[in-house]
């Protein structure tokens, strides 16, 4: 594998990495339930217990911030880019989403590293733009939160499933119940 990918991080994890790629790319291609999903690309591919808890972390922050990243995708590309390379793009901005600010321009800027060993030149381009476009992104929708929509959008919730939250238990709650799907989970 390319020593470029993570900046010389372990085999292990390197291969723990690309393996949630293969797998954020299959779960967008096909859909389904996501643990169908990762059980089937378990049963393909040999891990020991430290790569597969690396692969799942990775996919489970793909899987709690979907909503906000492929919203923000959708107004920042023009069209959709081939299967791979929307689907790092969606792993490489679900992992910016919990980092404070530093942390997560030192994370862009490594994906952006790996994304030199995986794709071309002009598609790490877009990496790179698409990661800060999103960070400014992120920025904005938490200084600028106005309503109950903002929230569900911020906390990747679909807004039919956060307004039957608010009508059943209201606003104060529900925005406790978003929060705490968000949250990320030992």
């Amino acid at each position: 594998m390319n020593k470029a990918f993570h900046n010389g991080a372990s085999c292990a994890a390197e291969k723990a990495a690309l393996s949630a790629l293969e797998l954020i790319t299959s779960y967008i291609n096909r859909g389904g339930k996501s643990d169908t999903a990762i059980a089937t690309h378990y049963n393909s591919i040999h891990y020991n217990t430290e790569e597969r808890r690396v692969c799942q972390c990775i996919f489970l922050d793909f899987l709690r911030n979907k909503g906000l990243v492929e919203h923000f995708l959708s107004g920042f590309l023009h069209k959709k880019p081939k299967a791979k390379l929307y689907a790092y793009l969606c792993m490489t901005c679900s992992q910016l989403v919990d980092c404070e600010y530093d942390k997560a321009c030192k994370r862009a800027d490594s994906s952006v590293n790996s994304a030199k060993a995986l794709f071309s030149v002009p598609e790490s381009k877009l990496v790179n733009a698409a990661q800060r476009k999103f960070l400014g992104y992120l920025d904005s929708l938490r200084k600028n939160l106005k309503n109950f929509e903002d929230f569900a959008l911020l906390y990747s919730m679909p807004l039919w499933l956060a307004k039957r939250f608010k009508a059943q238990f209201g606003e104060e709650k529900a925005l406790e119940i978003l929060r705490d799907f968000h949250s990320q989970k030992s």
